[in-house]
């Protein structure tokens, strides 16, 4: 009887205890099967370390032990993966999700059966782990740390000073010395040392509570004892003022000439250049031509036509082409462009901006004089104060010249174009430009395109030549 029972295989369905032999463990009812056949089902459980409980129907296979079961579906326990191929667990948090793994080994050769090749050091992996982060048990604030000494200004204000001031050349005590005699020849006085300083002075509250202390320093804070010498020169606003005036003002006189003299070039070439008057007299013969089939008509155009005039084209005719065969050719095109040399960058000028600039030197020009009685008349920062607001009014009646000079040849220049102006009309200098530099940038594209287009045709009708002759 023993034999037989031995000799009959695993069949059917039981209960038993978990990993008999035949049957895989599985989270459900059911599990080896009975000894004697088919057997009665019992409420066995089978149990995996890490995986979730489930219910499911265990079989028995043919000798041997089976695959590794599926992960359960129910709602169990969830940690780290259990390491089914060992007895060490995986150090990784996260699993490699594989797409169809096998863990059965294949009754066919594949690429993963060769046992040459190099082996997996596992230690090398570990060596790539980053140690885990220890979370803190609780976030500490921070708390400003208190600095000694009496503290005048808000810490805003302490702040900005302190930045300013560190970004000078020269210490302030020195720079003060500069600036109470309005010595501006040391190299290391500096208009953006000035700048650093203009928005950041202590107010007169400010700095009366410091000089409180002059007598005992040490009792201020680092930046309120740092700020002391400012403190103690007298009409330290204008001062700086004066100063930074006295070391940018010619620098921006001459750029504001500079601006104004192109306008004023850029007027005097449009009124001289025969080229220009060439070009503009066949571009109104072609729109008297176009409008009313005849080379007389109209007697004049705004230069604001011009862009009309450009990008006219009917019924394959196109203006810019006209033009550029009734007369401009490179050569022309060259001198022209010669004769205008101001036009394009007086194109680019701002009537309002220029207007603006000047306005702010004549404030500049006010200010000096009302800072030349706060800095006193008997000491030498007074002499320099007045030969500074000396020099300040020349350039400032100079640069009204010069306003004056470029607007009216502006003005000039548009009414010999054919502008028909009063008050109300007159064109700013940029729009005016504007509107003959770019008609030269198109009329030179217009000129280039259609000598590269000659240029074809005359290789195209020397080959034909070539070929009749053969």
């Amino acid at each position: 009887d023993e034999e037989v029972i031995r000799n009959s295989s695993i069949k059917g369905k039981g209960h038993g205890p978990d990993n008999a032999p035949g049957s895989t463990p599985s989270a459900g009812k059911g599990g080896e099967a009975h000894l004697a056949g088919k057997g009665e089902k019992g409420p066995a459980k089978g149990k995996c370390k890490g995986t979730s409980k489930g219910k499911g129907t265990g079989k028995g296979t043919k000798g041997g032990v089976g695959p590794p079961p599926p992960p359960g579906k129910g709602g169990g326990t969830s940690g780290r993966p259990c390491n089914l191929f060992g007895t060490g667990r995986s150090l990784f948090e996260k699993r490699l999700h594989w797409v169809k793994p096998v863990y059965e080994t294949a009754d066919h050769a594949t690429i993963f059966d060769s046992d040459k090749g190099p082996v997996l050091d596992p230690g090398m992996i570990t060596s790539f782990l980053t140690p885990h982060e220890t979370k803190l048990a609780g976030r500490r604030s921070f708390t400003r740390k208190k600095e000694a000494g009496i503290c005048v200004l808000s810490n805003m204000r302490a702040q900005n000073m302190a930045i300013a001031t560190s970004r000078l050349r020269l210490p302030l005590e020195k720079l003060c010395e500069h600036l109470s005699a309005l010595d501006c020849t040391n190299p290391d006085v500096q208009a953006e040392d000035l700048e650093l300083l203009l928005d950041k002075l202590p107010s007169s509250d400010e700095a009366r509570a410091i000089l409180k202390h002059q007598d005992r320093p040490e009792l201020l804070r680092d930046i309120e004892r740092r700020l002391l010498p400012l403190c103690r020169l007298s009409a330290a606003g204008p001062r700086i003022r004066l100063s930074h005036l006295a070391l940018t003002h010619e620098a921006r006189c001459e750029s504001l000439l500079g601006h104004l003299r192109c306008l004023h070039a850029a007027s005097k070439e449009v009124l001289a250049s025969g080229h220009l008057r060439e070009l503009l007299r066949m571009a109104l013969q072609i729109s008297n031509y176009i409008n009313h089939g005849t080379c007389e008509g109209a007697r004049s155009f705004s230069v604001k036509s011009l862009a009309a005039f450009a990008s006219f084209k009917e019924r394959g005719v196109c203006a810019m082409e006209c033009l550029c065969s009734a007369l401009c050719s490179m050569d022309f095109l060259l001198r022209l462009e010669k004769d205008l040399e101001h036009v394009h960058q007086a194109a680019r000028q701002s009537n309002a901006a220029l207007q603006h600039e000047l306005a702010a030197f004549a404030s500049a020009v006010a200010f000096a004089e009302s800072a030349l009685l706060s800095v006193g008349a008997c000491d030498l920062a007074a002499v320099r104060a007045a030969l500074l607001l000396e020099h300040l009014r020349c350039e400032l009646d100079t640069l009204q010249l010069a306003l004056d000079q470029a607007m009216l040849a502006c003005e000039g220049a548009q009414r010999f174009c054919g502008e028909e102006l009063d008050d109300s009309q007159v064109l700013p200098c940029e729009e005016f430009f504007s509107c003959l530099s770019d008609f030269m940038v198109q009329l030179a594209a217009a000129a280039k395109a259609q000598a590269r287009g000659q240029a074809s045709v005359g290789r195209l009708r020397g080959s034909l030549t070539v070929r009749m002759t053969q």
